[in-house]
């Protein structure tokens, strides 16, 4: 159950509906063409926002899906950012518990600075210890998005502010006998994801941190 954003109300006119108009400021729209998302080894592009007078405050582009794995770190990078003026905030909240977005989902926000058609990119880190899933992720551009995750427009002037979902999934490994097994000697041991040590005769299915000398991964035993 995922909040859909809404306005603030008491703000200028545009920022109490679901569009935004450029009536305050003629010379000035934000808008990103295009967003690419990267871990360093895989990439996707999101389709952006038209810089355009009228457009939409919220975007759904949950048909994205990025995959990628626990551990990465993710890399967002703004193909161009339409700015004739104006200083803005980004904001980028993941669900990783998958209970619908909070304020304690937030993971990046930055004070993007008084910039026209620059490029913006942030990072973040995906958990070592998520398991496999779809992970929704939201990416808000704003002026002082004190509100959290669910709302828009936070000051008392016209932002052309908008909020993007997409997906992040973490792939489920088929079984135990995927793992790939270094040249060492040494015993191969089982974690629980606390960390607690697991003798191989309590093992039940699910998933576990798996060590053979200096190799680690995760798996999932399904039998």
């Amino acid at each position: 159950d995922y909040c859909q954003p809404t306005a603030v109300s008491g703000r200028a006119s545009s920022e109490n509906v679901t569009s935004y108009t450029n009536a305050v400021f003629s010379d000035d729209h934000r808008a990103i063409s295009n967003i690419q998302v990267s871990d360093g080894t895989a990439s996707v592009d999101i389709q952006g926002v038209e810089n355009v007078a009228t457009r939409p405050v919220y975007y759904d582009r949950t048909s994205t899906v990025f995959t990628t794995e626990p551990g990465k770190t993710i890399t967002m990078t703004t193909s161009t950012y339409h700015s004739n003026s104006g200083w803005m905030n980004t904001f980028v909240y993941a669900d990783w518990n998958r209970d619908g977005f909070t304020t304690t989902d937030q993971v990046y926000t930055n004070f993007t600075g008084n910039f026209q058609s620059m490029a913006l990119t942030l990072k973040f880190n995906v958990p070592a210890t998520l398991t496999a899933g779809d992970y929704r992720v939201r990416y808000i551009v704003d002026w002082d998005q004190a509100q959290g995750p669910c709302y828009y427009g936070q000051s008392g002037q016209d932002n052309a502010e908008y909020v993007m979902d997409f997906y992040i999934k973490i792939p489920g490994v088929a079984g135990i006998g995927d793992i790939e097994i270094d040249n060492s000697d040494a015993p191969v041991e089982y974690y629980n994801l606390q960390g607690i040590r697991v003798d191989t005769e309590n093992i039940v299915p699910g998933f576990y941190i798996v060590r053979q000398g200096e190799k680690t991964q995760k798996v999932f035993i399904n039998e």
